[in-house]
This record gives structure tokens, sequence and C-alpha cells, in this order.
């Protein structure tokens, strides 16, 4: 996938691109998104440093550009992600005879929340 389709910064997609790899040597996705992720409460205390730190606007930028960084490298890894699901063949389930998902608790086609969103310090 070109860069010009990812957007965004040049490191943020070299970061995503490298971590993809880890897929390839037994790391799963979920190990993945772990790596990429600020844990939330982490990220809430350099949010409130940030927001405190109004007389030094440069250590609040960084911490910002920070956080946005890493919600960077994720968006790029969730595209690439895709692009790798949609290049490789589809994969043949067989049901499991007498399984119904919806009556099991299974849910079906869930999709996890988008980590993506940028932050802000107003």
């Amino acid at each position: 996938m070109d860069d010009e389709l990812l957007g965004g910064r040049p490191a943020a997609v070299q970061e995503a691109r490298l971590l993809l790899r880890l897929l390839e040597t037994g790391s799963t996705v979920a190990e993945v998104r772990e790596l990429i992720e600020i844990p939330p409460g982490l990220e809430r205390r350099l949010l409130l440093f940030a927001q405190a730190n109004q007389a030094n606007p440069e250590d609040r930028l960084m911490v910002l550009r920070a956080i946005n960084f890493r919600l960077d490298v994720a968006r790029h890894f969730e595209k690439l992600l895709a692009a790798r699901a949609a290049a490789a063949p589809a994969e043949t389930v067989e049901p499991v005879a007498g399984a119904d998902p919806v009556s099991d608790g299974i849910p079906v086609n869930q999709s996890e929340e988008n980590p993506t969103r940028e932050r802000s310090c107003a």
C-alpha cells in the first residue's frame, strides 16, 4: 500500500508497517494493538498534565503530539490490517453443527471501538 493512500506522518506509517510484521512472527493482532495504545489511565494523566501545564506550552504540545502520534500509528495499523485482509484469500469456515451464535451468546460481527480519535486539551 502506498504511503499516499495511508496519508499522515511518514514515521507513523513506518512504525505501523513494522508492527504489522510482528503478526508474521506469531504475535496476535490484540498483542500488537496493546503495543500501540496508551493505556487509558496513563492517557488521562498525560492529558491532565498537558492541561495543567499552561505555563510551559512546549511541554503541553510534546504530550499532545505523543498521544496523537500513537493514535496515528493505530489508524495506519488498522488500514494496513484491513488491506492485508482484503488481499488474503477468503477462508471458508464450516459452521458447528447445532450451534446458533445468537442464542449461544456469541456476538456476530462484533467490531472494536475505533481507538483513533485525536486528543486535544482546551
